[in-house]
């Protein structure tokens, strides 16, 4: 029986290689990470959508690196080896990616998923000049401004995101945002390790 390979397989002799890491800083002073790999005329920067710290967009990459140059961000919220001095809103991401830019320079395009469209949203019009193309891909709602759920709810999450317990979030997330059962939301706390170094 002859079975066709899934969809995400990358056909021998293309294997990606392993990507290797950029670094540089953020006008806030924060360092900025990416997975970097590929070559080509065109930098694509890439910014993942929530829980992803970049190798989610591994596969998308692997697709590109044979034409581009594929910087696949490791977005701020989402690193467990910087320090926090408050809360990352969407306009200290956007900087990021605005410095991302700037640092490989012209020309860039700019891919954001879920809350990282919003974030490469931001980015275009904080510095339209830094980037060629844009194209998003299920930009995410503002909660702020759509309240999903009892604002306790919203705080009870936040501040288990601010104590690193990305699992006890995620379970709050999913029972009282979006309405899953509380037996199965709580399951979101066996992927708490899966989810950067989350001690719930």
């Amino acid at each position: 029986m002859n079975v066709p390979p899934p969809v995400n397989a990358i056909p021998r002799g293309n294997e990606p290689r392993a990507a290797k890491q950029v670094t540089t800083t953020s006008a806030d002073g924060c360092p900025i990470s990416a997975y970097d790999e590929g070559s080509g005329p065109v930098n694509v920067i890439i910014a993942g959508g929530g829980l992803d710290d970049g190798r989610g967009y591994a596969g998308l990459a692997g697709r590109l690196t044979s034409t581009y140059r594929v910087l696949r961000l490791t977005r701020r919220r989402y690193r467990t080896d910087v320090p926090r001095g408050g809360p990352v809103d969407v306009a200290d991401e956007a900087a990021d990616v605005v410095a991302l830019a700037r640092a490989v320079g012209p020309p860039c395009y700019l891919f954001g998923h879920s809350a990282g469209g919003v974030v490469a949203l931001e980015a275009t019009l904080a510095a339209a000049d830094c980037f060629a193309a844009l194209a998003v891909f299920d930009p995410a709602l503002d909660a702020a401004e759509l309240p999903l759920a009892d604002p306790a709810s919203m705080l009870a999450a936040r501040q288990a995101l601010d104590e690193r317990r990305a699992g006890r979030a995620l379970e709050i997330f999913l029972r009282d945002m979006v309405g899953v059962h509380p037996a199965i939301a709580k399951l979101a706390k066996l992927l708490g390790p899966c989810l950067a170094s989350d001690p719930s």
